[in-house]
């Protein structure tokens, strides 16, 4: 089952909320020799609004949203 990447939270995918982002596998292991070249992560709406699903050093983590990038905040 694709659950939210959120460790601490771990819902049943909905495609109708949050956010699906994919990175190259190569970009994960420095191999594109995967049969599956492309890897996906979703987090549901409630942590969509709080964390950031990113790549660093080779592995995923999901941390804090940048505070002015928080859903309901104007960038102007």
């Amino acid at each position: 089952m694709f659950t939210c990447a959120n460790p601490d939270c771990r819902k049943a995918f909905d495609y109708r909320q949050g956010q699906l982002v994919r990175f190259r596998i190569a970009e994960l292991n420095g191999s594109s020799e995967d049969q599956h070249p492309v890897k996906h992560f979703w987090l549901c709406g409630d942590c969509f609004e709080l964390y950031v699903v990113s790549l660093d050093s080779g592995s995923i983590t999901v941390k804090p949203r940048p505070k002015q990038l928080t859903a309901g905040n104007d960038l102007n």
